[in-house]
């Protein structure tokens, strides 16, 4: 430590490259050299070297002059702390028009730089693809070489190149502007939240190694001019790790690395940990707090007080349960109160049969409609109360009983022939006959490919869905949907990761809800779009190929046409089905055989991972009459799932 503190009392430890034409700003003395504070009052705080800035994004600063000249090679560093999300940390830019200029952002741990002739026409916009850390000092340094390409610019942090992605790369003009060089602001508008230190302009592109070495420079010698009893554990561990890197011996240097890797772990598995808000109840000695009904809704007029309790019609509260929101929970499935078990078992049987016994499952009020079979719901109420609030169970109860086992087919009535006797089936005098939900259907056919990941919890998957529908409602497309690999998109559609904005496309299509408010009872609509979606979608596709590739291993063309029906419909062939099936199957074997490249496609499409990749015209490992022979089995399969009695439960 004595050797590091005499090498930067000795000036051996530059802690900025000397280049001519170089522009700083020290936080030290942020109104001096044509910089000026604009807005609030900015708050003076510790940084890395010296003082820094803390700002709330209500004042930044500005330098006045304009020997900035961005359309040549240059370099720019800050010491950075970012406090909230979303961040402008320095510009050049013009606020409106064709924002002509340069500006930098921090948006949720990336950091993004435009380079703007004329906004979303000729412009460069590159985004850090990973998310960066925001607790603690950062140096952040962009590097441009003036070639007028987005490979020209780099992104650096803590001496370490950040790997881009490049969202815009059309820059065709010049990216000078008059406008003043802002610190800590995005135009005239997006501020900075947190703490900034130590801006550097140089109209140079610095090597690699030269941002490399800067950022450790200019760290350590912040650190060593700083007095020992003011340094946090912070400092002091960085010094460590810097120590150990140069001086440190290999076995000093293998245990060091140890013990990051150990608490990197530790870091990722907290961060895996589900984190929530609770509610917590006031102790004994706090008392509860008293509660009002409020004359007309407002808060200003309180009116008679009011204790926790629950309607006498409906059973009236035990005295042994705690007055809180454990003994409301208790109570609602206790045996004195019916109603939770009511509205629940009315839900299972509507998935079963299309509508619930009570036809108005979000009103079961005299505003509802009353039962049609109040005995029976009764009854599997109590079945399900009394079972422990066995799902499994009461749907098995359910899809045992002989009411489920009808058939979907109207009868005549004997008396007078019609078909209308119970034309909205309110007697249950037949199966349900609907549209399965989009889970239903993708996870039947998922099921019947053996494709389905069964596994219970875990977080959310991303399986296929279009590219571009996050972009589209996300901050400048800054949001993207990146489909998982592996067998994990594979998993129930329960696990499927929703966003409220952009919800699931096929979801949607088949009138699924987008969370924003609770459901009890879908729409459901027949659109050309639905149509087109089963034709479509790749997961089917995939599920189609695994069937065909299994199916393809037994006997002959009608024993498999046997097999398929099985699979996907769950009954046998018909007599006047077979030859229609053969026949089409010869058009199939007949089409992809004369033409590979079609072959070559649909097997590339319905590929799933872990197979072999597709060379030439056909997939490696197969021979073209066997590419032709897989695509028609798998068009055959695919459109056995398009039938209306595998979309229909009937």
């Amino acid at each position: 430590m004595q050797v590091l503190q005499q090498i930067a009392a000795s000036g051996e430890l530059p802690a900025v490259p000397h280049v001519a034409g170089a522009l700083a700003v020290s936080m030290d003395a942020a109104t001096e050299g044509g910089v000026r504070s604009v807005g609030t009052k900015v708050q003076p705080v510790r940084g890395i070297a010296g003082q820094a800035v803390r700002l709330d994004g209500t004042q930044h600063l500005e330098h006045t002059g304009d020997s900035l000249t961005p359309d040549d090679p240059w370099t720019a560093t800050v010491w950075l702390q970012p406090e909230k999300s979303l961040n402008g940390i320095w510009s050049k830019i013009q606020p409106t028009g064709e924002r002509r200029g340069v500006e930098v952002i921090w948006r949720k741990g990336r950091v993004l730089v435009n380079l703007v002739h004329r906004w979303n026409d000729s412009a460069i916009e590159v985004a850090a693809r990973e998310k960066l850390l925001s607790a603690g000092w950062q140096h952040l340094a962009i590097r441009y070489d003036g070639s007028g390409r987005a490979g020209g610019v780099a992104i650096w942090l803590n001496g370490r190149r950040i790997p881009l992605e490049v969202q815009r790369d059309t820059l065709s003009g010049t990216i000078s502007t008059a406008e003043p060089l802002r610190i800590g602001r995005r135009d005239e508008g997006l501020g900075f939240y947190g703490l900034l230190d130590e801006f550097h302009w140089l109209p140079v592109a610095l090597t690699d190694d030269q941002l490399a070495e800067w950022s450790r420079q200019e760290r350590l010698r912040g650190i060593l001019a700083r007095p020992v009893a003011e340094r946090s554990q912070a400092d002091l561990d960085w010094l460590l790790d810097d120590w150990i890197d140069r001086q440190g011996s290999d076995e000093v240097r293998r245990a060091r690395m140890a013990a990051r890797n150990a608490s990197t772990a530790v870091a990722k598995l907290q961060d895996e940990i589900p984190v929530t808000l609770v509610m917590a109840e006031r102790s004994a000695a706090e008392g509860r707090r008293p509660t009002f009904v409020l004359e007309r809704g407002e808060y200003q007029r309180p009116g008679e007080q009011v204790e926790p309790g629950v309607p006498a019609m409906l059973g009236g509260w035990h005295a042994d349960l705690p007055a809180n929101r454990l003994g409301l929970a208790r109570w609602l499935t206790t045996g004195a109160s019916q109603l939770t078990a009511r509205v629940a078992v009315n839900r299972l049987w509507q998935q079963c049969f299309g509508a619930g016994l009570v036809r108005t499952p979000a009103d079961f009020g005299t505003q509802g409609e009353p039962p049609n079979h109040p005995e029976l719901l009764e009854w599997l109420a109590s079945e399900y109360r009394d079972g422990g609030w066995d799902t499994k169970h009461l749907l098995q109860l359910i899809a045992t009983s002989e009411t489920y086992r009808q058939s979907s087919v109207i009868r005549q009535s004997k008396a007078t022939g019609a078909d209308s006797w119970d034309p909205e089936n309110r007697w249950w005098s037949r199966a349900g006959r609907f549209r399965l939900s989009h889970e239903m259907l993708r996870d039947s056919r998922l099921r019947a490919s053996g494709l389905l990941q069964t596994q219970i919890g875990g977080p959310s998957v991303k399986p296929w869905q279009p590219p571009g529908l996050w972009e589209e409602v996300s901050y400048d497309g800054e949001s993207t949907w990146e489909t998982d690999s592996g067998t994990g998109r594979f998993r129930r559609s329960l696990y499927t990761f929703q966003k409220r904005q952009a919800p699931p496309p096929a979801l949607l299509l088949f009138d699924g809800p987008t969370r924003e408010k609770c459901t009890l009872l879908r729409a459901r609509t027949n659109t050309p779009l639905q149509a087109l979606q089963l034709l479509n979608d790749p997961e089917s596709l995939q599920a189609a190929r695994s069937i065909a590739e299994r199916v393809l291993l037994e006997g002959s063309d009608v024993e498999r046409i046997g097999r398929v029906f099985r699979i996907v419909l769950t009954r046998d062939t018909r007599a006047e089905e077979v030859p229609l099936v053969m026949g089409q199957l010869a058009q199939w074997r007949a089409m992809y055989s004369a033409d590979l490249q079609a072959t070559a496609d649909l097997l590339a499409a319905s590929r799933t991972e872990g197979a072999a990749s597709t060379g030439g015209t056909a997939e490696s490992g197969i021979s073209e009459s066997g590419a032709a022979e897989t695509a028609a089995w798998t068009v055959l399969v695919h459109s056995l799932f398009c039938l209306d009695e595998a979309v229909n439960r009937r």
